[in-house]
């Protein structure tokens, strides 16, 4: 398998996972799985993480607010904010499993 790069991709999209909140939901849970990833077994290892995503998502903020008249450089800025605040989370707990495309709970 390789990657190409000048590949076009069509595919429908479910309208509402085309707007921003559901955008900011999913790199918020993205984050949450690499922070509950990261280091299962080494609290050293996971408090290190937990408090440098501390700082980024600190440092991201501030960034956002500075370009808040550029709306892409904002929304990029948001975007890497959010993903860090989940990484935060997942360092605290894990997120809720969701299975999608099928009708019946999975058994575990």
């Amino acid at each position: 398998m390789t990657i190409a790069d000048d590949a076009l991709v069509r595919e429908k999209v479910v309208p509402n996972r085309l707007r921003f909140d559901w955008l900011v939901r999913r790199r918020f849970m993205t984050g949450a799985i690499y922070g509950t990833c990261v280091a299962p077994d080494d609290l050293l290892r996971r408090s290190t993480v937990f408090f440098c995503s501390m700082l980024k998502a600190a440092y991201c903020g501030l960034r956002a607010l500075l370009v808040v008249p550029r709306l892409d450089r904002c929304t990029f800025w948001i975007m890497r904010s959010v993903f860090h605040f989940g990484v935060l989370s997942g360092c605290i707990k894990p997120p809720k499993r969701e299975v999608y495309g099928l009708s019946a709970p999975v058994q575990n």
